[in-house]
């Protein structure tokens, strides 16, 4: 699976934060095993996993990934099932814990604030008057938009072609479009005379990553003597940029 996939359902997962999130998680099984009275952690009995449903999930998800690279889906949705599987499994793991009095406050303040943060966010973002949207990405809508461009370029080539495979698949785009190039491909690109009059970059996912990933990009073109316009403003979780050459604006 490529690394690109691997963190955006990583940040699915853990929602709003994920770094800070992991952290949290890793001192707190610090403190457990330092102060808390927790000396070892036990494996999860083979019975429970199977009667959790962590077992059947993993193998659904397991087929899915293999399927994707014959035939493109979104199957970070896929690991959804896991969740109802996971939470038995790591109740009973919990719950067999032997924590003394700080262990448990540690452990029910540490929930207590991994459950705030989902909570809130995660209802705001489907609340339509605060602009908020079900999915965190835009991809398929940019996909659509640049159909039939070339000298494409963003910060997630591999999710941009992708969702590209997906709308042929689908039948939305016309077929074999020309593949995304990332930054690397853009560099070379700039370095090779002549250089286009017009490029395009683009990127999606949640506004301040957005603009945080895509800004090396744009500083390049804007080096090599571009200037770019917002396009499809409407769009509230991608960013697609029109950069022409100062050359071919003068000419005109």
């Amino acid at each position: 699976m490529p690394y690109a996939l691997f963190e955006e359902t990583l940040a699915r997962g853990l929602g709003l934060w994920p770094l800070p999130k992991l952290g949290l998680i890793l001192l707190m099984v610090v403190v457990f095993r330092r102060w808390g009275g927790l000396h070892r952690l036990s494996r999860p009995e083979r019975g429970v996993l199977d009667r959790s449903g962590l077992i059947p999930s993993l193998l659904m998800v397991e087929g899915v990934v293999v399927v994707s690279f014959v035939k493109p889906m979104a199957f970070s949705r896929y690991f959804v099932v896991l969740l109802p599987a996971v939470v038995p499994v790591l109740a009973v793991q919990f719950g067999a814990l032997n924590l003394n009095r700080l262990g448990r406050g540690c452990a029910v303040g540490v929930l207590g604030l991994l459950l705030a943060s989902w909570w809130g966010p995660g209802f705001s973002e489907l609340d339509p008057a605060l602009g908020g949207v079900r999915e965190q990405d835009q991809f398929r809508l940019v996909s659509q938009r640049t159909a039939g461009l070339v000298e494409r370029y963003g910060p997630r080539a591999r999710l941009l072609n992708l969702s590209d495979r997906m709308e042929v698949a689908m039948g939305r785009i016309p077929s074999d479009p020309l593949p995304w190039g990332d930054a690397d491909d853009l560099e070379k690109r700039l370095g090779v005379p002549p250089l286009p009059l017009e490029l395009w970059l683009a990127s999606s996912g949640p506004p301040q990553a957005m603009e945080r990933k895509l800004k090396p990009l744009q500083s390049q073109v804007v080096q090599a003597g571009y200037h770019c316009e917002q396009i499809a403003n409407d769009l509230s979780h991608a960013r697609l940029l029109r950069c022409r050459s100062e050359a071919m604006g003068r000419s005109e």
